[in-house]
């Protein structure tokens, strides 16, 4: 009798045993499964690329995470690893490098002696050539302050062909006049230098707003609180952005219009 009780008893023990094992194991397993997986990729910050890892996102997966080309990192973590099911650092934050100044000299204090002559639209009689800034005795020029909090911006004209000016009714994207767009001080426009049209630029600066080549209309196309610095930083990225200069597509006018856009958006939207 005392045998039988004693093997009941070492039955019942040892299902008690395999029974709480059993249990432990399913804590444990399921314990394990919520730590050792993340809900989803880490984040990204603006101008950030990922790569070297994919879901699921187990514990241990690593992600890579560089700025994009003409960007360097401020602050944050380049690799960040899923642990315990959350991501280890912080998101990666990337500023634009600085974009180099413009390779000629602007207009701002030059005499009209120190001018360096380039090939443009407006005849130099004395060399047979293009210029420039022929002429810089017109100050009935529109003022657009670079110190207000606000100011205003004016397109105008000058003659594609040597040919008399013409005033500015509308900023069509047609019409025979080379466009260009006065804002807190500093002449902008596109589709200048020399060479193919496959090679025209855009130039900040470079035209004085005194240029008796320009036609200026007097009432402002707009107001904007963008710096003189974020119209550049647009005219300088123009050529990347929207290619290269096309005749009927990506024309003088057509630049004008977009930095218009871009100015009234406060510097905030690229224009398609």
């Amino acid at each position: 009798m005392k045998i039988h009780i004693c093997l009941l008893l070492l039955v019942v023990f040892t299902l008690v045993l395999e029974s709480d094992g059993w249990l432990w194991g399913r804590r444990r397993r399921r314990r394990s499964g919520t730590a050792t997986s993340c809900s989803g990729r880490p984040a990204l910050r603006s101008h950030t690329t990922w790569s070297g890892c994919s879901a699921p996102y187990t514990h241990g997966e690593k992600c890579t995470h560089a700025c994009q080309p003409g960007y360097t990192r401020v602050s944050g973590s380049s690799t960040r690893t899923c642990s315990n099911g959350a991501w280890t650092g912080s998101s990666l934050v990337c500023r634009r490098d600085p974009r180099p100044g413009p390779t000629y000299t602007k207009c701002t204090s030059q005499t009209l002696s120190k001018i360096e002559p380039s090939l443009m639209f407006g005849a130099d009689k004395s060399t047979g050539g293009l210029v420039v800034n022929g002429n810089t005795s017109c100050s009935g020029h529109p003022v657009s302050s670079n110190s207000a909090g606000s100011a205003p911006f004016f397109h105008g004209t000058t003659s594609l062909f040597g040919r008399s000016r013409r005033a500015v009714n509308s900023v069509c994207t047609l019409c025979p006049v080379h466009r260009v767009l006065l804002f807190r001080g500093e002449v902008f426009e596109w589709g200048v230098g020399p060479g193919s049209w496959s090679r025209k630029v855009a130039w900040e600066g470079r035209r004085c707003p005194t240029d008796c080549a320009a036609t200026w209309r007097n009432s402002p196309a707009g107001h904007s609180t963008c710096s003189r610095e974020q119209a550049e930083f647009f005219t300088r990225e123009y050529r990347s952005r929207y290619g290269r200069y096309r005749l009927f597509s990506n024309n003088c006018h057509h630049f004008v219009n977009r930095l218009m856009r871009y100015l009234d958006s406060g510097c905030t939207n690229m224009p398609n």
